[in-house]
């Protein structure tokens, strides 16, 4: 038997923004910069392994963008126009084509680690003490990671929560706690994989009949 206790709603990242968004309290710099510290703190206690450091390398790059691009065909018209597909798609397999050492430089250095994976708004509790709940454990592939794609996918959930001013500051201070700043020439490469993630599961999620097209 599991007994679980809920974190309090209110206290969630999302629904703090989302009451920000209606006119409530807005979330703080200074939390942000408190998650920001803890993020890096954690990224710094993660391990890294020869055994995993290869689904941090160029080959899953590839394999990732493939599976992304084959699986939001069915979706193209809807979640994405076909010019923005196809655009995206020549500048992704051409960003990996001259970036390739840069990419394989960071598996070299050791920054890819076991991480969350799932580094959502949603996933986040700003009470006290702060906490991240429900990282990826049923796949090694999408969890273990360059620690900056890791924290990428936090910085994009912000963006699309309409606060790049607070991505902007986590993404510094984060740098700042895990101690290097090697991964900005590759970040926005990073926040372009996260970001079409988000898109490709919405379309998943418009497939469900339950839903409706406004959804």
């Amino acid at each position: 038997c599991v007994v679980m206790q809920r974190l309090p709603a209110s206290q969630m990242l999302d629904q703090r923004l989302r009451i920000e968004q209606s006119g409530g309290p807005p979330v703080t710099l200074e939390e942000i910069s408190a998650l920001a510290r803890h993020l890096g703190r954690f990224h710094k206690r993660t391990r890294s392994s020869p055994r995993h450091a290869h689904l941090g390398g160029l080959e899953t790059w590839r394999t990732n963008w493939e599976e992304n691009f084959a699986q939001v065909q069915s979706e193209l018209g809807q979640t994405i126009t076909d010019e923005a597909y196809k655009q995206l798609k020549h500048q992704v397999f051409d960003f990996m084509r001259k970036h390739r050492s840069k990419l394989m430089a960071r598996v070299n250095a050791k920054k890819v680690r076991n991480g969350h994976g799932d580094l959502r708004c949603e996933h986040i509790s700003l009470g006290t003490p702060l906490q991240i709940i429900d990282c990826i454990e049923f796949n090694e592939r999408f969890r273990w990671a360059d620690v900056a794609n890791d924290v990428a996918f936090l910085l994009m959930d912000l963006c699309a929560f309409g606060r790049p001013d607070l991505a902007k500051l986590l993404w510094a201070d984060w740098q700042d706690t895990w101690g290097e700043r090697g991964a900005q020439p590759l970040i926005a490469f990073y926040l372009c994989y996260r970001a079409f993630v988000r898109g490709k599961v919405l379309g998943f999620r418009l497939r469900e009949s339950h839903l409706e097209a406004t959804a």
